[in-house]
């Protein structure tokens, strides 16, 4: 990557303080004009032996210094990062949907022609005949290898020659999607009605039922696996064929349900008295020979055995005959085949120049060398043995460097050094941050690469729930919807139902499993963990009413001004109470002048840093403890009232503004601290008992430094003053820059709403 696009890219992946729900432009005003103005002040008590028109021009000059420089940065940061995407004219597409792509002729894919002509030589030799039994045709390998790009090229090489219903995706609604396809007019349909229609279906074409990721079907409940089982029965049948990709890892489960060499089975079936302890035979009998043949009983079995003219034999799943002997030579014969595929180095066919391998080299390795170069064969040869999904991605990935944005031979080899982990980091980094919001982006992905490692899909209101875009602006729902469409486009994740956004899921197993790698490095741990806290109640469905019930009480909370109006009410007061003590009564100046500590010094600080912890206190609360429920609702709101009056008490007691930010910080930290208790989840409560001790801690800190300071001078001189207004904007800055972010608001947000979902 060119040292501009990583400049780029880390400052897109950069935390976010603009949590106000105002646009970025004006917030950066904003924060701009309150921290120069609050910096100003200081200046001001740092230089009382200037004139006051140089005092305010100095200070002029350093709002609009800060001003300024929180713009330039800002535009700095709307710098475009540009997606790896699919070009035409490319050998490698990266990652790709195979369902949407028209044209299987194209430069940029490798071509599954002879796999799917393969499959389809199977199917009229062994399969489509068979009507007795019934060999399911299985492809499985390692997720990423290909399987589901052979069926896309075999659906759309044969889609003319067979009836082909895609059944993939549909196993918990497999009896719905059948009546929607074989029985017409009716909106269901009974297992006869299906079985009929599908006859007069086979009685003028072949039919084909693809069941891509059937993975999927281990994840449902046993009612459901039931039914799909029945349903499989039922159409395996003469001139019917199931083509089934799993991944190679449930293969056993598969054979464990299934007779992959007889679907009319009832699953699995073994002799009786099977003496095998626990070692069980997975699969029927069967020699992969050309000359091989089932011998097929048209009598009834009697004690494990079949009658054939009076002669005992052993059933068809023990026993197959390659030599018929003449007391069957009128037997009902099916031919049988291997019909388990595994799909490995799918990328490895072999070029063809006038009809002779090219020093042996592959089609893969010879496109590497032709577009990118001698180095190409190298980059090749360390990521051949990756899955063809990671290959074509990082193969795309050189081309479009090296096409797109010009990278040099020293760029390109750079990008050749590194592993295949190192790759793929930068590919998420590049693509998340195009999306120009790699904050949500990056929770989208984690929620939903979570999910399909449970095997199920997410309701776009769901997701949205999950994310909570109480953070952002009031166009948040808009700005959500904007990053799953660009999400979508960029073929990381996909809409369930087409031209359909109630439901996404990710893209593939490959990159959920890969994105999860790169998501314990490169997300939050805040955010991961609030992620991680909203899925545990998702997943667990006996929590349904709880979620529920949580969700009418956010819309209820998000509805409430109290923490708002009571903010606004105290930082109003808070400007009429500096104005009385300057302007009507100073009682530091009269009655209690032998505790001023600030002598005869006036600063516009107190009241700036006084408004600026305002702020701090009303994100603390009005994001993360309002979402408290119950009876800790009732005490946030009585504690910040109590913290509001402290803030008024501040501007009064103004020469020890240090003193008294340190104690309400400190009451805030403590509250924080101890608001959870044993019904909320252990990291949950660990999370703001840290925070909030951490809070406690600094305001102790800050009070006994300036208790230390006015004990051994009364009236504290000038220069500890300002060294005191320092270490208050240090504590207000590390404040606001380590929690006002979105990350660690929304961690202490699913801290404070979380419940117990585990036991203890």
């Amino acid at each position: 990557m060119q040292a501009i696009e990583k400049k780029k890219v880390q400052a897109k992946k950069k935390t976010g303080y603009n949590i106000y729900g105002v646009k970025d432009k004006t917030f950066r005003i904003l924060a701009g004009l309150l921290v120069g103005v609050t910096a100003a002040s200081v200046l001001d008590t740092m230089l009382p032996m200037l004139p006051w028109w140089l005092r305010l021009i100095a200070e002029v000059v350093l709002v609009v210094l800060v001003v300024a420089v929180l713009l330039l940065k800002g535009r700095s940061s709307k710098e475009q990062v540009e997606a790896y995407r699919r070009t035409e004219g490319f050998s490698f597409l990266g990652l790709y949907n195979i369902a949407v792509v028209k044209d299987l002729d194209s430069g940029d894919i490798l071509s599954r022609e002879a796999e799917a002509s393969y499959i389809k030589q199977t199917l009229e030799e062994l399969v489509f005949p068979q009507k007795t039994i019934k060999q399911a045709v299985c492809l499985t390998g390692t997720s990423g290898c290909g399987k589901s790009t052979i069926l896309s090229f075999f659906r759309k090489m044969y889609g003319e020659d067979y009836v082909i219903y895609d059944m993939t995706d549909n196993y918990p609604d497999f009896k719905m999607i059948l009546e929607k396809h074989l029985v017409k007019g009716e909106t269901k349909g009974s297992t006869k009605d299906i079985s009929n229609n599908l006859d007069k279906k086979i009685s003028n074409k072949k039919v084909v039922f693809i069941l891509d990721q059937f993975e999927r079907y281990f994840f449902l409940d046993e009612d459901k696996k039931h039914e799909v089982r029945d349903l499989i029965m039922l159409i395996a049948r003469k001139n019917t064929a199931l083509i089934l990709s799993m991944r190679e890892e449930y293969l056993a489960d598969f054979m464990k349900e299934f007779n992959v060499n007889n679907l009319k089975a009832l699953g699995r079936e073994r002799e009786n008295g099977d003496n095998s302890g626990i070692l069980n035979d997975l699969v029927s009998t069967i020699k992969d020979s050309s000359q091989n043949y089932f011998i097929l009983p048209d009598k009834s079995s009697e004690n494990g055995y079949e009658k054939w003219y009076d002669n005992l034999i052993k059933t068809n799943h023990r026993i197959h005959y390659e030599h018929i002997g003449p007391a069957f030579e009128d037997a009902a014969l099916e031919k049988v085949g291997n019909t388990i595929f595994y799909c490995e180095n799918q990328n490895d066919a072999h070029t063809q120049e006038n009809a002779e391998d090219r020093f042996g080299m592959t089609k893969l390795e010879r496109k590497c060398e032709l577009q990118l170069g001698e180095d190409g064969k190298h980059y090749y040869e360390k990521h051949k043995a990756e899955p063809l999904i990671e290959q074509q991605i990082f193969y795309h990935m050189a081309e479009y460097e090296k096409k797109r944005k010009n990278a040099t031979d020293e760029m390109l080899l750079e990008m050749y050094d590194l592993e295949s982990y190192e790759l793929l980091n930068q590919y998420f980094d590049i693509q998340l941050t195009s999306t120009n919001d790699y904050y949500n982006a990056s929770r989208i992905l984690y929620l939903l690469s979570t999910a399909r490692m449970h095997q199920v899909v997410m309701k776009k209101t769901d997701l949205i729930f999950g994310l909570n875009p109480d953070y952002l602006s009031p166009e948040g729902h808009k700005q959500l919807s904007k990053v799953l469409e660009d999400l979508v486009d960029l073929q990381l994740i996909r809409q369930t139902v087409k031209d359909s956004d109630l439901e996404y899921e990710i893209a593939h197993d490959f990159i959920a499993q890969s994105y999860l790698n790169y998501s314990s490095s490169n997300i939050d741990r805040n955010v991961r963990g609030a992620l991680d806290i909203y899925l545990s109640e998702y997943l667990d469905t006996s929590k349904a009413e709880g979620i529920r019930v949580k969700r009418e009480f956010f819309k209820r909370v998000h509805q409430s001004g109290y923490y708002r109006n009571l903010t606004i009410t105290f930082a109003i007061l808070a400007v009429i109470a500096y104005a009385f003590v300057n302007l009507v009564y100073n009682p530091w100046t009269h009655g209690l002048s032998v505790w001023n500590a600030y002598g005869d010094v006036k600063s516009l600080f107190p009241l700036f840093g006084t408004e600026m912890s305002l702020i701090y206190l009303f994100c603390m609360y009005n994001k993360v403890f309002r979402f408290c429920r119950g009876k800790k609702e009732r005490g946030c709101k009585i504690t910040y009232v109590i913290i509001m009056l402290g803030t008024l008490i501040t501007m009064f007691a103004y020469p020890h503004n240090m003193l008294c930010i340190g104690a309400f910080l400190a009451v805030m930290g403590f509250f924080g601290a101890f608001l959870l208790d044993g019904t909320y989840q252990r990291a949950s409560r660990m999370e703001l008992r840290n925070y909030g001790l951490k809070c406690a801690l600094m305001g102790i800190a800050f009070i006994f430094f300036h208790l230390v300071i006015w004990a051994f001078n009364p009236v504290i001189p000038r220069y500890l003053i300002v060294v005191e207004m320092i270490m208050t904007c240090i504590l207000i800055g590390y404040a606001f820059m380590a929690h006002m972010t979105r990350e660690n608001l929304y961690g202490r947000l699913m801290d404070a709403s979380s419940e117990r979902t585990l036991q203890e």
